[in-house]
Formats: structure tokens, C-alpha cells, sequence
């Protein structure tokens, strides 16, 4: 193209209606190129994210299989790394509609929060006029701001009163019997139980962190005790545990793994326990 335009640069016409429209076609060859060009930068970036997310995946892959402590993959995981590379990329001139169900939301704005979240209402009343004008005042408009706050955990106490009565004609006394707590002779409620157990297998915070976080408000339970609380539970539980174990043998299918821990021991070193997770591959049903 560029010896053509050279070749035809040397024998220009003399008429300027010609030279004009041959100005005019070199104008629109040269936006054509423009916009091939602009085509071929933008599938060569694409491209290139392309070789950069499968490059990404393949190194994950090579931990994967030649790691210290990894664990094995299976095929539905594999499919699930490569179907965000596989899904066509949208055009530059297509605007992708929010999904169904789903508000749509401005690339780098704030989520609102959420809607099920308590509001307390605190109203900021203006003062009055500056120049001691006493005349009524009418909204027109007001601006509301959200901040998200945080009320830490608190502990309470239950106080179960149970009167004694007695009958003055029969003389007879009578009296509610005691209240049926979850672990014999042990003042803590079903709630502070499971938040002990939850927040140790679940969030993994270990007895003694735990007991530190409640020495900060004045409570002191010492880790000792919370171990012998859970071993209880345990021993209650245990029904539910077979129960569950039951069900999952009835699994054509069982998926099994064994997650060794480092458990600290009172002083004497440490020693390693295990974590073992049981799947079964069948439909889940609510266990009774």
C-alpha cells in the first residue's frame, strides 16, 4: 500500500475535483488500517491474558502434584479452573447486563450493606438561625449516612429463681424443680457451650486463646476447664455421631481425609492429632 500511494504520488492529476477525491479515499484507506490495527492490539491483549491465566493454572497445577503437602485434584476441580479460561471473552461494544436477580453496581462503588443488619437512628438537628431569627423551619431535603458498626460479644448472667411455696390449709410445699442444664452442676448455658465448641473446631481458636480473649473483660475460665466441658459434650454427642456415621456408610461413595494438627500439650512438648473428614457422595437428606 505505502508503494502504491509513492507511485501514485508521482503522477498526481492536475485537477483539483481529483485530487480532492483521491484525498478523500486515502483518508478512509487509512482509518480502515486504524481500525484493523486497534482489532489486531486488542485480540493480541486478549491473547496474551489468555497465555497469562493458563500459565497461572498450569503452576498451580505443578503445586498440586509435586507439592510438599498438597493434595490431590480431582476432575471436577480441574474443570472448574479452566472454565473461566474456556468462556469467550465479551466484545469491546457489548455491555454486559447485570445477572437476573442481582442490582447492578458501578465498577469501584461501595456494596451497600446489608439489608437485615440492625439501624439505630441518630438525628442531627441543625442549630438555629445564626441571625437569631425565630421563624418555623421546613424540610426540603435530608442526606443520610451509613456506618457500619460493631457491638463486641458481651456475657450476661441468667438468674433462675425458683420460689419455695407452702400451703396454708393442706401445709404442703411445693417448688419448680431445677433447671435441666446441658452438663450437670456446670454454670454454663447451652449458648456459651457452643460458642466454645464452634469457635474451637470451627474457627480454630485453640483453649488458652480463648481464655485469654475472655480474661480481658474479667471472666476467667481456665483452659483446663473448657477441655472438660468439650469431653462432655463429646460424650453426649456421641448418639449424633454414630447417627451421622451410619448415614455416610450408606454411601455407595465415601470421599475420606486425614488433616494432621500439632496439638500443645500442658508443658510436656507437643504431639500431632488428626482431623479426619468423612464425604458422602449421594444426596444430602436431613439426618433425624
Amino acid at each position: 500500500m505505502v508503494e502504491a500511494m509513492r507511485f501514485a504520488l508521482d503522477r498526481l492529476p492536475t485537477d483539483p475535483v481529483l485530487l480532492q477525491k483521491m484525498l478523500l479515499e486515502m483518508a478512509d484507506v487509512m482509518e480502515k488500517e486504524r481500525a484493523e490495527l486497534r482489532a489486531a492490539e486488542a485480540t493480541v491483549k486478549a491473547q496474551t491474558l489468555r497465555i497469562e491465566k493458563l500459565e497461572h493454572r498450569v503452576a498451580r497445577l505443578l503445586r498440586v502434584q509435586f507439592g510438599r503437602s498438597s493434595e490431590k485434584m480431582d476432575i471436577a476441580q480441574l474443570r472448574l479452573m479452566f472454565e473461566e479460561v474456556e468462556a469467550p471473552e465479551p466484545a469491546n461494544d457489548v455491555v454486559p447486563t447485570a445477572p437476573v436477580g442481582r442490582t447492578a453496581r458501578k465498577p469501584g462503588s461501595r456494596a451497600p450493606l446489608p439489608a437485615h443488619f440492625p439501624r439505630q437512628t441518630v438525628d442531627h438537628q441543625p442549630s438555629p438561625c445564626s441571625s437569631g431569627c425565630n421563624g418555623p423551619s421546613v424540610q426540603i431535603d435530608e442526606a443520610v449516612t451509613e456506618v457500619l458498626d460493631y457491638v463486641p460479644a458481651r456475657f450476661r448472667v441468667i438468674r433462675h429463681i425458683r420460689p419455695r411455696l407452702v400451703c396454708r390449709s393442706c401445709e404442703q410445699i411445693c417448688q419448680v424443680p431445677a433447671v435441666d442444664l446441658p452438663l450437670p452442676k456446670v454454670m454454663a448455658s447451652s449458648a456459651l457451650l457452643a460458642h466454645l465448641v464452634v469457635s474451637r473446631f470451627v474457627d480454630h481458636q485453640p483453649w488458652h486463646r480463648q481464655s485469654v480473649i475472655f480474661r480481658r473483660v474479667g471472666l476467667h475460665i481456665d483452659r483446663d476447664v473448657m477441655s472438660r466441658w468439650a469431653r462432655k459434650l463429646a460424650w453426649l454427642l456421641a448418639p449424633l455421631g454414630e447417627r451421622l456415621f451410619a448415614y455416610i456408610r450408606e454411601a455407595a461413595k465415601i470421599h475420606g481425609d486425614d488433616t494432621p494438627v500439632t496439638l500443645l500439650g500442658n508443658g510436656d512438648g507437643s504431639r500431632t492429632g488428626h482431623f479426619w473428614v468423612c464425604i458422602c457422595a449421594m444426596t444430602v437428606q436431613a439426618v433425624t
